[in-house]
């Protein structure tokens, strides 16, 4: 059973809970903290290039019971922008701690992450009680742990600043005989396409030649048949 907005205030599941995160059947977690290849981004909006990466962390700690699990989704209004999370999914029970996500800008302009906007959707499903370990971190401890990840990843998707130069040395750095043999092969490859086009359009300029003299040859014929009437 899915809970509703007065089952997860009265179960205390949002600590400190935004007013324009509450939904009436979810949680939108807001965003507190903007991460980017090991260091925290201090200005209240980011913008995020495209094809940029970005960790965000929610202001908000979750406190989930025994009897509860969270499925984290990215806000649609994101996704609507081009905007995609690498890693949202299962909240487990007895999680207490904030929540955060590694989001990608797949759009074609800038992407503005402002603190304090929605950017995770929660559903929380009621269920049996579980016996689970709980994992508890404070928001500080989480942060560090993804300030600690971030140095990973890129700060672009597909690291595409360095793959180019990697594949242009890559190439230049091949044996000789497999460039020789590469062009070698682009060179066959354009002759198969344009020799018989060329042989073609010679043949036709050849066959017109013939044909225009035969006429020329025909007509000076009937002109000499032609009486001397005619030619007067």
């Amino acid at each position: 059973m899915m809970l509703t907005e007065s089952d997860i205030s009265k179960e205390t599941i949002v600590i400190d809970p935004r007013s324009q995160g509450q939904r009436p059947s979810t949680y939108d977690a807001t965003v507190g903290a903007i991460i980017q290849q090991g260091r925290e981004i201090k200005d209240k909006c980011f913008q995020l290039p495209p094809r940029g990466i970005v960790w965000v962390v929610s202001s908000e700690i979750f406190s989930l019971p025994d009897s509860a699990t969270g499925l984290a989704t990215l806000r649609t209004t994101w996704t609507h922008d081009g905007v995609l999370a690498l890693n949202v999914g299962v909240v487990d029970p007895l999680w207490q701690g904030p929540l955060a996500a590694a989001i990608v800008n797949f759009g074609n302009t800038p992407f503005e992450v402002r603190r304090g906007d929605p950017f995770l959707r929660i559903m929380f499903h009621r269920h049996a009680k579980v016996h689970c370990d709980p994992v508890a971190k404070s928001k500080e401890t989480y942060k560090k742990e993804i300030l600690a990840k971030s140095k990973i990843y890129s700060s672009t998707f597909l690291n595409m600043d360095s793959l180019v130069p990697e594949v242009a040395e890559k190439v230049l750095s091949m044996p000789r005989w497999v460039s020789f043999l590469t062009i070698l092969g682009l060179v066959l490859a354009v002759l198969a396409i344009f020799a018989p086009i060329s042989w073609s359009v010679f043949s036709d300029y050849r066959s017109g030649q013939e044909r225009i003299a035969r006429l020329e040859s025909e007509v000076g014929a009937l002109r000499n048949l032609a009486s001397p009437r005619d030619r007067e």
